[in-house]
């Protein structure tokens, strides 16, 4: 990380072209400017049932079709970023590589790995400003983490798809076996929030247009309040938010409830969430979610986690059952992941254990990581009606994964990582895939670096 200090110079550039209305009625001053940014390079092994199931075709995809086939690939991810002080504005700006967007019906990164022309096709990713030291305005991320251990299950746009794009669940025959909604969606998207935040002490509020870089008819908008009250060990929090689809009659309430106590070492956390609205014309939303966490850590750590995300139960009535997220919850390499894996996010339940350590050796830290969970969708998909007669059938179970990963943190700046995951008796994949595969596999590596 740079920084540079001094007076302020006689042209801003274009980079803080936005900082220019709320300096201009402000005298002359110091202005600090920061810079800092990331380069990541990701090298992934992906087998071919990854790829096939990700499609989520009934029966599987046909012989010959590349989405078959393995792949190996190099993803890259660039940042860089300018913060400015000048008292009372804090501003930041931030362009890089939009890692997740999807623009087909393809899952895989085929046109952002290493070596394609739109793999460093740099976009803005933040430009905003801070006034009064608690209200910011302009493109920015938002996240709401209620417990504070990562893996938000409900609030995290910057990092996640659109839920409406699983919606409306499809009603008339014959059921097309791509792209219906009575089957799960692998999209490796996210979306780009615009508007205003404000963080008084224990409350946030937001109002939020979050954009996805298409045309504007396909924004959606997120608004709503949080609160957090700390009572000695335990931390209280709350939220309510109205989600507006860019569909007809897509309106969805959403209030969650979350508690934390800190029982140092221990931590116990507890989150919950429950749905009401319209999903789309004449389409009930009534989805809900619940995660409890246990976790130790003293030198190592070791982690407990139950999750359940309710999904619809049939793909011709007038309800919607799925839980809609803007989660960014990728506790798994696999079934949860959205960079290479399935992005699972309703519809199932899972237990997990996860452990991990840190060791000094040589100077340099290793920090080993494992987590074993199991999977079962809630309804057997794909849903009633689908499918179509004679393709496939219906399971609930998706399987056991196991991952294990390890990060070396080569200095403050480097860390060199690695992780592998097995997914086994996914019995619920054998009707997507041409070869009946219940297992899948993932090899990661790589490097990030920041500065």
């Amino acid at each position: 990380m740079k920084t540079v200090t001094g007076p302020r110079p006689a042209k801003a550039g274009a980079l803080l072209f936005f900082l220019a209305a709320s300096a201009s009625a402000q005298e002359p001053g110091p202005v600090g400017i920061t810079i800092s940014g990331g380069i990541e390079m990701t090298w992934a092994s992906r087998d071919r049932v990854i790829n096939e199931a990700s499609v989520w075709t009934p029966g599987g995809l046909p012989a010959g079709n590349p989405l078959r086939a393995a792949d190996r690939f190099i993803l890259p991810a660039l940042s860089i970023r300018f913060d400015v002080e000048t008292s009372p504005v804090h501003a930041a700006f931030e362009i890089g590589n939009p890692v997740l967007h999807a623009d087909s019906a393809d899952p895989r990164f085929q046109e952002d790995r290493l070596g394609e022309t739109r793999a460093i096709d740099f976009r803005l990713k933040q430009a905003w400003i801070e006034i009064l030291g608690f209200l910011r305005v302009g493109e920015q991320d938002f996240v709401w983490d209620p417990t504070g251990l990562g893996e938000p299950l409900f609030l995290a746009p910057s990092g996640s798809k659109s839920p409406w794009g699983e919606i409306p669940d499809s009603t008339v025959p014959p059921f097309p076996a791509s792209g219906t909604n009575t089957v799960p969606q692998t999209r490796r998207d996210r979306r780009y929030p615009v508007g205003a935040t404000a963080r008084l002490d224990e409350v946030t509020l937001f109002a939020l247009l979050l954009a996805e870089g298409g045309p504007p008819s396909a924004d959606e908008s997120l608004y709503g309040g949080a609160l957090t009250e700390t009572f000695d060990i335990l931390r209280a929090s709350a939220v309510a938010a109205f989600m507006k689809g860019a569909g007809a009659k897509q309106e969805v309430w959403t209030g969650g409830v979350a508690l934390t106590a800190d029982l140092s070492p221990f931590v116990l956390g507890l989150e919950g969430y429950r749905q009401f609205g319209s999903a789309g014309v004449d389409l009930r939303a009534s989805g809900s979610a619940v995660r409890g966490v246990a976790r130790y850590a003293d030198g190592g750590w070791a982690q407990a986690v139950f999750i359940r995300v309710s999904g619809d139960r049939r793909g011709d009535d007038r309800r919607e059952g799925g839980f809609l997220s803007y989660e960014d919850n990728n506790s798994t390499l696999i079934v949860e992941g959205n960079e290479f894996g399935f992005n699972i996010d309703m519809n199932y339940w899972s237990g997990q254990l996860s452990a991990g350590t840190s060791v000094d050796w040589g100077g340099r830290k290793f920090r080993p990581r494992a987590t074993a969970a199991l999977f079962r969708f809630l309804q057997a998909i794909p849903l009633p009606p689908d499918p179509p007669a004679g393709v496939g059938g219906r399971s609930r179970a998706l399987g056991t994964e196991i991952d294990a990963g390890l990060d070396l943190e080569w200095s403050a700046r480097l860390t060199f990582s690695a992780s592998a995951g097995v997914l086994l008796g996914a019995t619920a994949l054998e009707g997507f895939t041409l070869s009946g595969d219940n297992r899948a596999a993932l090899i990661t590596g790589g490097f990030r670096l920041t500065f």
